[in-house]
C-alpha cells in the first residue's frame, strides 16, 4: 500500500479548489492499492473558501484536513506547516488550479513498482481543455524549447518513458517527494518563487533519485492575460535569481540569455538615444530571434503566439536582474 498525503495551499479561489480536491479523490478511488490524505492550507482570511473546506473535511471522514492561518504567509512557509504534520510516506504537491486524471495516482504507483528506489517523481502540467486565446498563445510559448529550454518539459510530455532527470525539469504543482527525504522545513521560507527547485537540487547533491514521467501529467491553469503573464514570468526569474545566489555551482547559461538580451536592449536604446549609433547588431539579432519564435510556434495555438515570446523572455530576464541587485522580502 502506498500512502500519500497531497498537500495545497489556497487561498481565494474555492471552485478551483474544489475541483482540485475532487480529482484527487477520484484518483485514489480508481487506486486500490494506493492510500489518500489532503491537507490544506488556507493561507489568510478567506469567507468563501472556509466554508467549503469545511464541507470537504465533513463528507471526507477525515481523509481532508485544513489549516487556516490568520494571516498569510510565503507559499513555502505554508507548505512546510503542512509538511510537520505529515505521516504518509509521500508527499504529494499540487496547486489550487490544477487538477489530476482519474488515473494519476495508479500510474504512480506503476512507476514505483519500476523504480522502487526513486525520491522525487514528476511529471508534466497540461493546458486545460477550453482554454481562452491568451492561455493556448502562452502554451505555446512554455512548451517550446525556444521558449523555456529544457524546463519546457514541465508543460509537455518529453519522452515516452521516464528518465533521470534535474531540478528544471519538474514543477511544484504536480510533484511526489519521498516524506523521509524532506526535513520539517525542507522549503526556504525566503524564497517568493521556485523553491522546489532548491529542494531538488538539495536532492540531487545527496545523489537521490529525481524522475521525470512524461506520463505523469495534470492539468494547470495558465494565465489568462499578457500582463498576468509577464508578471508571472518576472517572478519566475526573482525566484531564479534567489536560487543562483544560494546555488552558484547551478548557473546554466541559457537562464542567463533572457537577461542579456534585455541588457544589450537597454544598450542598443541608450547608444542610439545619446550618441545617435544606429543599433544595427541588435536589429539583426532581434530578426533572427523572431524568426525562430515563428518557427517554434508552427504548432498548434493561436497566429500571434511568436509575440508572447518576448513577453515570457524580458519578464524572466527582468525579474533576474531585480533578484541579483535587490534582495526579494522573505
Amino acid at each position: 500500500m502506498v500512502t500519500i498525503s497531497a498537500l495545497i495551499t489556497t487561498h481565494g479561489r474555492p471552485n478551483w479548489l474544489e475541483r482540485c480536491v475532487r480529482s484527487l479523490q477520484q484518483a485514489a478511488k480508481n487506486t486500490p492499492d494506493c492510500s489518500l490524505r489532503i491537507r490544506i492550507c488556507l493561507n489568510g482570511p478567506d469567507p468563501e473558501t472556509l466554508p467549503l473546506l469545511q464541507a470537504l473535511s465533513r463528507e471526507s471522514d477525515g481523509s481532508v484536513e485544513f489549516l487556516v492561518l490568520d494571516d498569510p504567509v510565503s507559499p513555502s512557509r505554508a507548505r512546510n506547516l503542512l509538511l510537520s504534520g505529515m505521516r504518509e510516506e509521500w508527499a504529494y504537491f499540487i496547486d489550487d488550479d490544477a487538477f489530476v486524471p482519474p488515473t494519476h495516482f495508479r500510474e504512480f504507483t506503476r512507476i514505483l513498482r519500476e523504480l522502487p528506489a526513486a525520491t522525487a517523481v514528476g511529471g508534466p502540467n497540461l493546458l486545460p481543455e477550453r482554454s481562452g486565446t491568451v492561455q493556448a498563445a502562452s502554451d505555446v510559448v512554455l512548451t517550446s524549447l525556444a521558449g523555456t529550454y529544457r524546463s519546457s518539459a514541465r508543460y509537455r510530455p518529453r519522452g515516452s518513458s521516464w528518465r533521470q532527470c534535474r531540478e528544471e525539469s519538474l514543477i511544484l504543482c504536480n510533484l511526489f517527494i519521498k516524506a523521509e527525504a524532506l526535513g520539517p522545513e525542507a522549503f526556504p521560507e525566503e524564497f517568493i518563487c521556485a523553491e522546489e527547485n532548491a529542494v531538488l537540487h538539495e536532492l540531487a547533491r545527496r545523489q537521490l533519485g529525481i524522475i521525470y514521467a512524461p506520463t505523469l501529467f495534470n492539468w494547470h491553469e495558465r494565465r489568462p492575460s499578457i500582463a498576468q503573464l509577464f508578471v508571472q514570468t518576472f517572478k519566475y526569474g526573482r525566484g531564479r535569481a534567489q536560487f543562483l545566489l544560494r546555488y552558484p555551482e547551478g548557473v546554466k547559461l541559457a537562464q542567463l540569455l533572457p537577461s542579456v538580451g534585455v541588457l544589450f536592449t537597454i544598450h542598443a536604446l541608450v547608444s542610439f538615444k545619446l550618441k545617435g549609433q544606429r543599433p544595427d547588431a541588435w536589429l539583426v539579432l532581434c530578426l533572427v530571434y523572431f524568426g525562430i519564435c515563428v518557427l517554434s510556434s508552427r504548432r498548434k495555438g493561436p497566429w500571434w503566439s511568436p509575440f508572447l515570446f518576448p513577453v515570457v523572455h524580458s519578464g524572466y530576464g527582468m525579474g533576474l536582474i531585480h533578484g541579483l541587485l535587490f534582495k526579494p522580502r522573505p
